[in-house]
């Protein structure tokens, strides 16, 4: 049985299926550094990673 969830991002305001079900979501210190200093925000790879895009 697949888990159906939906998701929103940022830049879309319909819906899509997630893909892949996540567990628990760390990020080392560096990495949300990085993040910052490119104004990204991790929800965006989170979602498109969930997605399988």
């Amino acid at each position: 049985m697949q888990n159906e969830l939906t998701i929103r991002d940022k830049t879309s305001t319909t819906p899509r299926l997630v893909r892949l079900p996540l567990g628990q979501i760390v990020a080392t210190p560096g990495a949300l550094e990085t993040l910052e200093e490119a104004g990204q925000l991790p929800q965006e790879f989170i979602s498109r990673h969930a997605r399988l895009e």
